[in-house]
């Protein structure tokens, strides 16, 4: 599934809270880890614009840089290479994941102390809506804080019941196996269609229609039940309310969750739209989340 993943690093500390996850996923994988930081000109050329001196400078300090990250990789039984450029951090980034075969792109969603380059809706933002590689991405903490990152242990995979949305169960169902990591199936409901009797969802409306709980609920019945021939351990849940913000709690709910989602849900235009539900979880949840774009699952279908 895994054979060649980037990672890519601006030497902040944010950007270096993604090293924690890639190594996980590419221990399991035996994967290789292409170590990429870019040398921006606009940080070079500043009082230093001659013939390119500064950014030959720039590109030592950067190989020094991901040279320890090599090595602490390996002492955890990481092989790695590095990529080095400059110029603009996504047109690199993509450039190199492109050219190194890479089959996924890590990286945090801002760095340069959150304020600068790696912001989603910049750098990361342009990584997503230009390659068609999976993308692992999480929100860092703040600087000063102390981020006990957990092992990926649960995969949360939101279902809004397209064909589109499920296209992601083979590459989760290949992750789990090799992590040896659970399954949550989650589906969110209008809270309107919710209607709850005690603890469970009303089963029949008064005309004898199914309740649209009750039809979520058989479907991801149905779905776990696939799964569950491949002896793995799936649950499903059922809530109602804000699309993202259910997705967010249902990772909360436990540490060492992973959020796997396409970009794209309801023939394109409905329920996970990237820009929409994708985009706010990634900008608002504290969890990893693996991103899949929907060209790429379209083709392999």
């Amino acid at each position: 599934m895994f054979k060649r993943i980037l990672l890519a690093l601006d030497r902040s500390p944010l950007a270096e809270q993604a090293i924690p996850y890639t190594q996980q996923i590419a221990r399991a994988f035996s994967a290789n880890v292409t170590l990429v930081s870019i040398a921006n000109r606009d940080d070079t050329d500043v009082g230093l614009n001659r013939a390119g001196q500064s950014v030959a400078r720039e590109l030592r300090r950067v190989e020094g840089y991901l040279g320890k990250h090599q090595k602490a990789l390996a002492g955890q039984g990481v092989t790695t290479d590095v990529a080095l450029s400059a110029g603009k951090p996504a047109d690199e980034i993509v450039r190199a994941a492109t050219g190194r075969g890479c089959d996924l792109i890590c990286m945090t969603t801002r760095g340069r102390s959150g304020v600068g380059r790696w912001m989603l809706g910049s750098t990361a933002d342009k990584v997503l809506h230009t390659t068609r590689v999976p993308m692992l991405l999480m929100r860092p903490a703040d600087s000063t804080a102390a981020r006990t990152v957990q092992p990926i242990r649960r995969i949360v995979v939101p279902l809004d019941g397209s064909a589109l949305a499920e296209s992601v169960l083979p590459s989760v169902l290949e992750l789990a196996k090799t992590m040896s990591v659970n399954i949550a199936l989650l589906r969110v409901v209008p809270s309107s269609a919710f209607a709850m009797v005690g603890a469970k969802p009303r089963g029949v409306e008064p005309r004898g229609e199914p309740s649209p709980a009750a039809s979520a609920a058989d479907y991801l019945n149905r779905v776990a039940q696939r799964l569950q021939q491949q002896a793995l351990k799936v649950t499903i849940n059922i809530t109602s309310g804000d699309t993202a913000g259910e997705i967010i709690d249902a990772a909360r709910a436990e540490p060492g969750t992973l959020i796997a989602m396409c970009t794209h849900g309801r023939s394109g235009v409905g329920r996970l739209v990237l820009g929409s539900i994708a985009d706010r979880v990634v900008r608002q949840g504290g969890e990893p989340v693996l991103v899949f774009h929907a060209a790429t699952v379209r083709k392999a279908r």
